[in-house]
């Protein structure tokens, strides 16, 4: 009797110890820290890249959608669990390595009128703030979750590069400009479901496939080079040749244009959408 008093005895502690370990490993609430890099494709966005030709006797286009978040990407997130259910998570995220876009277009309708244009642009660093709510299954071992919440662009020139090449003049006329976009604080949408496996009470891995929906303002821009045929010229031009402003909401009158101030436009809108796939780890403490 004895001996099985002391097996019953030594099996329930057994079955307490594995069940506070088990318990241990779900979200039942704490303090966690999110780190991951992805990469992400263009999702809708506008057009943006290609080519177009025309000639005397024709034009053809062959152009292409894109999205200045797209690229290679990294998140850092702090988060709390007020469950193994639900809980909120504020992160920063960065696009380090965006994808650059190039449109091209070629003009030879006549001998004085024969030239190329090459533009690339690429967002510099984007940089978004997310706040999300966070929804788990809570399982033990690999627990399925999902976010949603908003993406605030907070930081991330948008970069244009041309370069026209006059095949009329001999010789070639080649002109250079770069000119740098400042966006407006943007806020859009941001969301992703995955899945997450506990290596251990505080480790954890996740595969997730997440997405961003958000059109940027730009408040101003700057041309910040001119260059003819290898020469820099940017000291010829006055301020209203260099920076724009952009609004939809302003008045302008002859006398108030001058070369000292920037000139104005109406707003200029550009994509930040995406969906792409994100992989990395998540410590509890």
């Amino acid at each position: 009797m004895k001996k099985m008093i002391l097996s019953a005895l030594m099996m329930a502690v057994a079955s307490a110890s594995v069940h506070a370990q088990d318990k241990k490993k779900t979200n039942d609430g704490g303090v966690y820290l999110r780190v991951g890099v992805g990469y992400s494709m263009p999702q809708a966005g506008a057009y943006i890249s290609g080519s177009e030709m025309s000639t005397p006797t024709s034009y053809t286009t062959d152009l292409k959608k894109g999205s200045y978040s797209s690229g290679f990407n990294a998140a850092i997130a702090g988060g709390y669990m007020f469950n193994r259910n639900i809980g909120v998570e504020l992160a920063v995220g960065a696009v380090p390595a965006p994808k650059k876009y190039t449109r091209e277009y070629d003009e030879t309708s006549s001998p004085s009128n024969d030239y190329s244009q090459t533009s690339t642009t690429y967002a510099k660093m984007p940089i978004m703030i997310m706040p999300s709510l966070v929804l788990s299954s809570g399982n033990t071992g690999v627990e399925l979750y999902t976010r949603v919440g908003l993406a605030i662009g907070v930081a991330g020139k948008l970069i244009e590069e041309n370069e026209m090449t006059d095949r009329s003049a001999t010789p070639n006329d080649v002109f250079k400009t770069t000119t740098e976009y400042t966006p407006k604080i943007g806020i859009g949408l941001q969301g992703a479901l995955g899945i997450k496996y506990h290596a251990s009470d505080m480790l954890g891995i996740y595969v997730e496939l997440n997405g961003l929906s958000m059109t940027s303002d730009m408040k101003s821009s700057e041309v910040t080079l001119v260059e003819d045929n290898g020469v820099n010229t940017i000291g010829l031009y006055d301020i209203n040749d260099l920076q724009t402003e952009y609004s939809n909401n302003y008045t302008e009158t002859y006398s108030s244009v001058t070369a000292s101030t920037p000139a104005k436009l109406n707003p200029m809108s550009v994509p930040f959408s995406n969906l792409g796939i994100g992989v990395g780890v998540t410590l509890k403490f």
